[in-house]
């Protein structure tokens, strides 16, 4: 599987996670706005694939290697989100639109690059939640000076 595929759905059961909610099907495709039964076909997939542990009729968890790849799609989508409100001036709604359709495409250095332009916010603009730190092994002040 393609983990762009994937990608929102990770999110999605990261952000429950940290909600501290139930990770459920049914929450996960209200979240998305998609059907029980894709999430169901999904939820199959990234099982397979290793992303996150699921038995039947119990709650979803992420595995280490599903974590990472929940972590960099949060903080890929929460980067977009503050560049399209505090930086475009673009209302919450839009920008939450034209985030979804974004995320999937940003590269490792674009999300860098974004980020030292913002000069490492903390938290998404829309629900306050914190933008976790990049993957590098150096601070943020350093990669803001350029040394990174």
């Amino acid at each position: 599987m393609e983990i762009k595929s994937g990608y929102s759905y990770l999110r999605v059961i990261y952000s429950l996670i940290e909600d501290k909610k139930e990770v459920s099907t049914n929450n996960i495709a209200n979240a998305l706005g998609v059907k029980p039964a894709s999430v169901t076909e999904m939820i199959h997939k990234l099982t397979k694939d290793s992303y996150i542990l699921h038995k039947p009729y119990k709650n979803i968890t992420l595995t280490k290697k599903g974590e990472k790849e929940a972590i960099k799609a949060i903080r890929r989508h929460r980067l977009i989100e503050d560049f399209l409100t505090r930086v475009l001036k673009i209302n919450k709604k839009d920008a939450l639109k034209q985030t979804l359709s974004m995320e999937h495409s940003l590269t490792d250095k674009t999300e860098i690059e974004l980020c030292r332009f913002l000069e490492r916010p903390m938290h998404d603009p829309i629900n306050h939640k914190p933008i976790p730190h990049c993957e590098k092994k150096i601070t943020c002040e350093r990669c803001l000076a350029g040394r990174g």
